[in-house]
């Protein structure tokens, strides 16, 4: 699964066969800036986390956009009620 993360609170997750790219262009107009990108995994015992970088969307952006250890903590918080 990747995902994106714009103004460091909005998450939008995605299937691994689509780019960060592709997605981003089709969002962008709804929210300000992206804050990271990576992808989410599942570590040996379970656990979700958030990793790596988009080659695609810091091309696309001229800077380099990567996870951050805050990410997970984003996404999860949509998910709790």
């Amino acid at each position: 699964m990747k995902y994106i993360i714009y103004d460091g609170c909005y998450p939008i997750l995605f299937p691994s066969h689509l780019d960060h790219a592709e997605i981003h262009i089709g969002v962008s107009k709804h929210f300000e800036k992206v804050t990271s990108a990576g992808f989410c995994k599942l570590d040996d015992d379970g656990k979700l986390y958030c990793a790596g970088y988009s080659k695609s969307l810091s091309n696309h952006l001229n800077k380099t956009i990567s996870a951050k250890a805050t990410d997970i903590q984003v996404i999860s918080s949509h998910f709790s009620e």
